[in-house]
């Protein structure tokens, strides 16, 4: 089940409007995939931010982007296969203490067998999907 949800709360420049048109609601779409270890370190956010795959990040709406994060460019800012493969060998890998359980939702790049070789075979530890439909109940990060 997939739900789209639009955004309940608007950041905006103190003193300046907050509205969003219709046609700009999802025009600075980005995905941050945010992780927290057992033991409550938690790990650099990767974002997803739209554009094109390779592509420089505009820095007109943030000029500094934080250096201690990663970022990945999609044309729709969603994960996929190549962005979780990333996610697991550049973000996740460094901070890895074996064995460790790898919690994730039943998307499908998460629990691909590219998803389960690389999470036993390269990180040493256990993919373990969460059951379908449960993500909002188990994943406080969801």
């Amino acid at each position: 089940m997939y739900y789209d949800m639009c955004p309940n709360t608007i950041c905006a420049i103190r003193g300046g409007g907050s509205y969003v048109a219709n046609s700009e609601r999802h025009s600075y779409c980005m995905t941050a995939l945010l992780t927290v270890r057992g033991d409550g370190k938690k790990l650099p956010i990767l974002f997803i931010i739209r554009g094109e795959p390779g592509g420089d990040i505009e820095t007109n709406e943030f000029p500094d982007y934080p250096p201690e994060h990663f970022y990945a460019m999609k044309k729709k800012a969603w994960m996929n296969g190549i962005v979780w493969k990333y996610f697991l060998r550049d973000v996740l890998k460094p901070d890895i203490e074996n064995p460790s359980v790898l919690l994730v939702d039943n998307f499908d790049s998460h629990v691909s067998e590219d998803s389960e070789s690389i999470v036993d075979e390269e990180l040493g530890s256990e993919l373990c999907a969460l059951p379908l439909n449960s993500t909002s109940h188990c994943q406080p990060l969801d």
